[in-house]
């Protein structure tokens, strides 16, 4: 039979290569010499990857199909039972995994959706703080244009302050000097309700002079006999 026919991991002794001299050279320098012993590592629509001594060569269908080997398996059916099984094995395990694959594709599809939707999320969010950020920028301007009015108003009240303390102050100066010319009036009325006061007693003493002498002798006597 030529290579194509054999099973994976089946061994195998080269007859012959049915070519031309040049071909046969070249694989004889690889390593493809009569009576030579290869193992078939993998077989898939004839393309092979065989084994020769420590190394490996890849050839494809055309190549294999002009190499004649005979199978050193004594018993080829149990050996293709087991390839048989194996595959069934491979063909399980490549259902599990494409299950797998399925379920976490289906759970990949939800996250990248959860993804999408949290992102969306944070896109209106950053949309939300970005706005809010503008109407902040807005009030800091609006607060600081106020200070400013009520800097400015604060200014022109300290300023009318300042007026209406210094009218006060000359208020209060000009009603000091009133009083003191208050006090002064009373000082003056005082010392002519005094002058009165003296100027009375003098009209008193000098009626007192122009009474009669004899009469006040008399009134003495009187007044030591009595004693």
């Amino acid at each position: 039979m030529n290579l194509t026919n054999c099973l994976n991991f089946e061994k195998c002794l080269v007859k012959n290569v049915t070519t031309n001299y040049r071909r046969q050279k070249h694989l004889e320098n690889l390593g493809i010499i009569q009576d030579t012993q290869i193992i078939c590592l993998f077989n898939y629509k004839g393309d092979i990857i065989i084994k020769i001594k420590d190394g490996r060569l890849a050839l494809d269908k055309e190549i294999a199909k002009m190499i004649n080997v005979e199978s050193l398996e004594e018993d080829r059916n149990l050996l293709i039972s087991k390839l048989y099984s194996f595959n069934r094995l491979i063909t399980n395990k490549v259902s599990d995994l494409k299950h797998q694959f399925s379920v976490c594709s289906k759970i990949l599809k939800k996250s990248e959706s959860e993804v999408s939707i949290k992102k969306n999320k944070i896109d209106k969010n950053k949309k939300k703080m970005a706005f809010c950020e503008k109407e902040i920028e807005k009030l800091k301007k609006k607060y600081y244009k106020s200070l400013d009015k009520i800097k400015l108003k604060d200014s022109k009240f300290q300023q009318s302050l300042q007026s209406k303390i210094y009218l006060l102050q000359k208020k209060n100066s000009l009603l000091n000097e009133k009083n003191q010319n208050n006090k002064n009036l009373v000082k003056f009325m005082k010392i002519q309700n005094k002058i009165e006061e003296q100027e009375n007693l003098i009209d008193l003493y000098q009626q007192f002079e122009k009474l009669d002498l004899s009469k006040i002798e008399i009134l003495q006597e009187k007044e030591f006999e009595l004693c």
